[in-house]
């Protein structure tokens, strides 16, 4: 982010906050060799000034923050899921639906799948090296390097959900698969 479009979102946000009339004139400073930015203003003492800057220039960053985080987050859940309904498919397939098995359909395609989205998977968690074609990546950097652990405990908690439904109210289990697989 440009330091100009930095200075016209605080300039917004501040606005939008019933600062706008007092603050005319922030300004963005950049520090030598540093990515630290000052906010001051002609209007007002340098201590508010710079509170409010931080603050809106703290609220623009979380914003962009969590949608990248987010997004990233579920990334990494619909490529996990992905590559579980393709193995999904072959036991569905060969357990209820046998008659409609094909070896194709429900055996090469899904496994093919699968393994086209594991390196891109693999690839996205940071720190590791992808199999097949042996590319090392670097780590993820802070605060990412927390995502693929929170998706990890998303996806164990779903799965012990499961698992209680199941032995609790197997009719309820049982509901949910005839919705899904009716037609």
């Amino acid at each position: 982010i440009g330091a100009d479009q930095l200075r016209d979102e605080i300039n917004q946000k501040l606005a939008t906050n019933g600062y706008g009339p007092k603050l005319k004139a922030i300004r963005i400073r950049k520090y030598e060799g540093s990515s630290q930015a000052g906010v001051t203003s002609t209007e007002m003492g340098p201590g508010a000034a710079f509170t409010l800057g931080t603050v809106a220039v703290m609220e623009v960053l979380l914003q962009a923050l969590t949608v990248g985080f987010i997004g990233y987050a579920l990334g990494l859940l619909f490529a996990g899921m992905y590559i579980l309904v393709n193995i999904a498919v072959i036991g569905f397939y060969l357990r209820g639906r046998r008659d409609e098995f094909n070896v194709v359909k429900h055996i090469v395609v899904p496994i093919l799948g699968a393994l086209a989205v594991v390196p891109a998977f693999i690839g996205v968690l940071g720190g590791t090296t992808i199999p097949f074609i042996g590319v090392e990546v670097p780590p993820l950097a802070r605060p990412f390097d927390v995502v693929p652990a929170i998706v990890a405990i998303w996806m164990v908690i779903g799965l012990v959900a499961y698992l209680v439904i199941r032995a609790r109210r197997p009719e309820a289990i049982a509901t949910v698969g005839e919705a899904i697989t009716e037609g």
